[in-house]
């Protein structure tokens, strides 16, 4: 069953609207993960479950190495645990720009980190937070694949319907008369 053309039209801007929606969600991984790398040096202990693990290790490194190998690793450190922010700043920007691979990479990679609080870090709530946020981004995966769906059949020629015959002489078993 294909839709009117408006319906349609609507619908897949709806779906591009949700998976743009979708990919905020990098972006608020990237703020959280800043704020667990802020507030622990402000002396508070608090965290953000949905940040990233691997700046935590990175971090991690880089505080506890400092004081032996100097202030150099320490900065060595800091700027390796920028780089997965970095790498889900550029996702997320990919992925509100319909990138699907962007979204696919960024789904890999978070649930690579989930599996590192889970594994490393024993931490069940900071793992199945990831997974609540995962499911978020495969909704924006779902609805970035339906909206291109949607899309490729509107480029679609559609079949000519032809049109039934007609037939000029009354029927002969005609219930009423003409």
């Amino acid at each position: 069953m294909t839709l009117p053309d408006d319906v349609q039209g609507y619908e897949r801007k709806r779906l591009s609207q949700h998976a743009v929606s979708e990919a905020n969600w990098f972006f608020l991984i990237v703020a959280l993960s800043l704020v667990n790398e802020v507030v622990p040096r402000l002396g508070m202990p608090v965290y953000f479950v949905a940040g990233l693990a691997t700046t935590w290790l990175a971090a991690a490194f880089a505080h506890s190495h400092s004081s032996a190998l100097g202030s150099h690793v320490q900065a060595a450190g800091y700027a390796l645990a920028a780089v997965p922010l970095l790498v889900f700043i550029v996702l997320g920007l990919l992925a509100r720009n319909r990138y699907l691979w962007a979204y696919f990479a960024g789904i890999v990679l978070y649930a690579a980190d989930g599996a590192v609080f889970l594994l490393y870090y024993r931490d069940y709530f900071s793992a199945g937070f990831h997974v609540f946020i995962l499911y978020f981004l495969v909704s924006g995966v779902v609805a970035a694949l339906s909206a291109r769906s949607l899309r490729a059949g509107a480029l679609a020629e559609p079949e000519p319907v032809a049109e039934p015959p007609v037939d000029d002489k009354p029927s002969s078993n005609s219930l009423y008369p003409h």
